[in-house]
């Protein structure tokens, strides 16, 4: 039992848990230097910036060259299924963009009433999951 609890531990990709946990801190610098209203300092801006790019390349080098084990397996991404999960990722990102966004155009630009930006956001919340059964359908195939 500690034998293999020990070989369970050795297989643990500690150089890209800790350099993902970088990639996230500076991503996290980087978007909080870029709120509207923060004292902004170009030279921060360019450092987190930089930081960010930095980190990002060492992580997926760290993954795709150096790693035994990968947090990422990269292999199952090269085949449908790496397709699959970048259709889920445009999905999503688009999801996020369009629903935060939309109704408050709407809303601002007096384009319709209360109900024509109800129904705005009804067709987003609809669409948006039928069209991630259509891509994972298209996929398949």
């Amino acid at each position: 039992m500690d034998n293999s609890l020990h070989s369970d531990v050795q297989k643990i990709d500690w150089p890209g848990i800790l350099s993902l946990a970088v990639t996230i801190v500076q991503l996290i610098l980087f978007i909080q230097t870029l709120q509207p209203g923060q004292f902004q300092q170009a030279r921060m801006l360019y450092i987190t910036g930089i930081g960010s790019i930095f980190s990002l390349t060492i992580f997926f080098w760290i993954e795709a060259c150096w790693a035994p084990h990968p947090l990422l397996p990269l292999a199952p991404m090269k085949s449908t299924f790496g397709g699959y999960c970048l259709s889920q990722f445009l999905i999503l990102a688009g999801r996020t963009g369009l629903l935060t966004s939309v109704v408050p155009y709407f809303t601002r630009t007096d384009i319709g009433g209360d109900i024509t930006t109800l129904l705005a956001g009804g067709m987003l919340l609809i669409g948006l999951p039928v069209g991630g059964i259509l891509a994972n359908h298209i996929v398949k195939r």
